[in-house]
């Protein structure tokens, strides 16, 4: 029953739409879009228009792991 009333879950974000990361609501507590480090490439490239100029995401083709994460912004 679960699953006819959309509560099947799925690999990746979960509940979470294209539309809602593209508004002005998507994380308004903690900063918005700009706070945003990594995101799935598929995702990326969906909505890499709403990033902020010159804001970098790292994907999964970037880094692997949060220690390649931290060495990614350092450079």
């Amino acid at each position: 029953m679960a699953n006819e009333a959309g509560g099947k879950q799925t690999p990746g974000i979960l509940g979470v739409s294209l539309d809602y990361i593209r508004s002005e609501r998507f994380l308004k507590g903690d900063g918005g879009i700009g706070k945003v480090v990594w995101m799935d490439s598929d995702l990326a490239r969906r909505v890499g228009d709403r990033l902020l100029p010159g804001q970098r995401v790292a994907t999964e083709k970037d880094v692997k792991t949060i220690r390649e994460l931290e060495e990614f912004f350092s450079r």
